[in-house]
């Protein structure tokens, strides 16, 4: 179950990220942009896996799918903010205030 998690919370941030950087048309070439994001987030799988196998051998089902849902969570924020564009990014399509889609939730980061 924890791998599981851990590869659809992932798996959702980077869709996230990608398409707002493709819909505010961000960079000149969204595929090298999202290089990076893409890299964090394999690796972060690489990290969190294990981590998620120690959490379930050492501690309750319960305590530890908490621990995984949280840290997942934590991951995932975190790669959306450290992708974001940065703060004095030229805004590239008008309906991207701040190269953010009109979509984009106001309490994500980035």
């Amino acid at each position: 179950m924890g791998p599981l998690l851990i590869l659809c919370g992932v798996a959702a941030t980077v869709v996230l990220r990608t398409r707002a950087t493709v819909d505010c048309d961000v960079g000149i070439n969204v595929g090298a942009a999202m290089l990076g994001t893409h890299l964090k987030a394999v690796l972060m799988v690489l990290v969190l896996v294990p981590l998620a196998e120690v959490a379930r051998r050492l501690l309750p089902r319960g305590l530890a799918l908490t621990a995984i849902v949280l840290v997942v969570l934590a991951a995932s924020l975190w790669l959306l903010a450290d992708s974001a564009p940065p703060i004095d990014y030229p805004q590239s399509v008008l309906g991207c205030p701040g190269n953010r889609p009109l979509w984009w939730p106001t309490w994500l980061p980035g």
